[in-house]
């Protein structure tokens, strides 16, 4: 179980690593003295680039795989990334909804557990488990607070539908 521990914690500081250096890269400002002495500051350009995220979802994995040794169902969130699943010998993983506007992460673990359970009782596979779980989660984060408006319930209604 201690492994299971080091490697979430791992995946987790690798992620946020990553999201911090995203963070600032855009914000680095590049000063500038010429021959007359005259300063300039500017915002460095705009570089598009993308993190690789891999080793740390793999350590989360392999958490979930070793989690479930010892359970019947292990479930390791990676944050807006998505979940690990692992049940038997079935593993899954379910990416986080993409162009979701974050406001607050207050209850977002509840409600991603809410979604999960209530997809686990009523269809018995953990990957729709998963999508419910993930689908709930992520519209509770555009909303402050832990209460979710009755229109918001109706369009996760809809989500499900289509899975």
């Amino acid at each position: 179980l201690y492994e299971a521990f080091y490697r979430i914690n791992r995946g987790v500081l690798r992620a946020e690593m990553i999201e911090f250096i995203a963070s600032i890269e855009s914000n680095v400002q590049v000063l500038s003295m010429d021959d007359t002495g005259s300063t300039r500051a500017r915002v460095r350009d705009q570089v598009v680039r993308q993190y690789e995220y891999t080793d740390a979802l793999e350590d989360m994995k392999r958490a979930a795989e070793i989690i479930s040794e010892d359970i019947e169902v292990a479930i390791v969130k990676c944050g807006a990334k998505g979940v690990w699943t692992k049940r038997g010998d079935e593993i899954v993983f379910v990416e986080g909804l993409k162009g979701r506007n974050c406001i607050d992460t207050t209850g977002a673990g509840d409600l991603f557990a809410s979604g999960f359970l209530y997809g686990l009782m009523a269809t018995g596979n953990i990957t729709v488990a998963a999508k419910y779980g993930t689908i709930v989660g992520a519209n509770i984060v555009e909303h402050i607070g832990t209460k979710m408006p009755s229109e918001v319930w109706d369009n996760i209604k809809s989500e499900f539908a289509k899975i």
